[in-house]
């Protein structure tokens, strides 16, 4: 890998509240210890451009963050995946509830503010559980799927779709060969 940097599309950070502000990052080795995390060198920069802002706007709007001790609140993690070819990027709310407190208005200001997120999707996961991501999905705004392209090969993206842009980042004769698989 030429740049260890900036090379993840996808950050899925838990949200909590740190002292009376929302926080959304990763838990600590063996813990549900939430580290707030306002960068992170190794995400494609869109990704925690996004991340940050709506986070900011959870605090702003005051959206129920979960509380994970006593099972109450509604957000939970957020999901933000960016396809690399296109630059469009997918934004996952995963919350314990179908509702969605403030949704208009948080909708309003990512069309506003972050032209580059073009799918907004629900989540829901209501079990008091290790697994982030529940059974329903659904769209709240644009499409249900990013668009993404590798030598040629054209990808649509749903929210829980697994792809992994290392290998071309390692090895740019990975795609190749992979499209061979796929033949």
């Amino acid at each position: 890998m030429t740049n260890p940097y900036e090379y993840r599309n996808k950050a899925q950070f838990q949200v909590r509240l740190i002292d009376g502000h929302v926080a959304a990052g990763l838990y600590k080795e063996n813990s549900h210890d939430l580290v707030d995390l306002p960068t992170c060198s190794v995400q494609m920069p869109a990704t925690m451009t996004v991340m940050r802002q709506v986070v900011a706007w959870l605090e702003e709007l005051q959206v129920p963050i979960y509380d994970e001790e006593h099972n109450s609140g509604i957000v939970k993690t957020i999901v933000v995946r960016e396809a690399a070819a296109t630059g469009e990027i997918q934004l996952v709310f995963i919350t314990n509830t179908p509702k969605l407190p403030k949704k208009h208005q948080l909708l309003m200001k990512i069309a506003e503010k972050l032209p580059m997120v073009v799918s907004v999707m629900q989540n829901i996961n209501a079990g008091k559980t290790s697994l982030i991501w529940g059974d329903q999905t659904t769209l709240l705004a644009g499409k249900p799927t990013i668009t993404e392209e590798l030598d040629g090969l054209v990808f649509d993206l749903s929210a829980r779709a697994f792809f992994q842009l290392v290998d071309c980042k390692i090895n740019p004769n990975a795609v190749r060969t992979k499209k061979i698989s796929f033949l």
